[in-house]
């Protein structure tokens, strides 16, 4: 049996989703929001089997790409950013 994880970057390639660019915007995010290394974010953001915040901020953004046809990278980046801000804060507000 396949993880879920694996079955999001086989989807991903079948699709044509940019790994490269799913990497760079999950990098720049992590940048411009200060989140630490770490697994503490991997419950609210991955899809099952992710180990590391990384992980889970690559699987999230992964997810969250195709509901954002025809942006420009700096478009995408402060939509996600925007977006990740929104999760954290109803999460914090609310709780688990």
């Amino acid at each position: 049996m396949r993880s879920n994880t694996a079955q999001l970057r086989q989807r991903s390639v079948q699709t044509g989703t940019d790994l490269q660019l799913v990497r760079n915007l999950g990098s720049s995010i992590a940048v411009a929001m200060n989140l630490a290394p770490g697994n503490q974010l991997v419950l609210l953001l991955g899809a099952g089997d992710e180990r590391t915040n990384r992980e889970a901020l690559e699987t999230w953004v992964r997810l969250q790409l195709p509901t954002l046809r025809g942006m420009t990278n700096q478009q995408l980046l402060a939509e996600l950013i925007h977006r990740l801000e929104k999760l954290l804060t109803d999460y914090l507000e609310v709780g688990p």
